[in-house]
């Protein structure tokens, strides 16, 4: 249990710097409020994402064995998907190909270190295809960079606007 008080601890700490320390950022990592995408009633900071990845870093070097590996692994792959992300955050000028493609490579990365990819989705035509791998790779980066990009959508939207 003190594991994951450590990483909610670290995540939340993080989080809290990157809000508490805006006014010398903002400038740089700032959601603006208006526009067309944005929900935000006043400048919000564009990088959580960072809280959530310093959060990973501390549970990967807190656990061990098996669960030390796989964090590993998958602290690794989001490194594309990470740094674009963060280029985006800051510039905001990483247009929506670049990210898609290198959030796609984190899923083909995660499988390239992990030798793991979807095989199955209970849709027996598509498990019949998915059990050959490049077909299975391709699927398992499609669907990495879908959801990933799915929850991208609706980050930072104020579910207070939406009752």
């Amino acid at each position: 249990m003190s594991t994951y008080l450590l990483v909610f601890s670290a995540t939340c700490l993080v989080a809290i710097l990157l809000i508490s320390s805006q006014n010398w950022h903002g400038w740089l990592t700032n959601d603006n409020a208006g526009g067309v995408q944005n929900h935000h009633e006043h400048p919000t900071p564009r990088v959580g994402g960072i809280a959530v990845f310093c959060g990973l870093l501390v549970a990967t070097y807190s656990a061990t064995g098996e669960a030390g590996v796989i964090l590993r692994t998958v602290l690794l792959a989001a490194v594309p998907a990470f740094f674009f992300g963060l280029l985006e955050d800051i510039t905001k000028r990483v247009g929506v190909t670049p990210r898609l493609l290198a959030t796609m490579l984190s899923g083909v990365l995660a499988w390239y270190l992990s030798d793991v990819a979807m095989r199955d989705t209970r849709i027996p035509t598509l498990d019949w295809a998915l059990q050959f791998t490049p077909f299975a790779v391709l699927f398992t980066a499609f669907a990495v960079g879908g959801v990933s990009n799915a929850i991208n959508i609706i980050d930072g939207f104020h579910c207070t606007q939406i009752f």
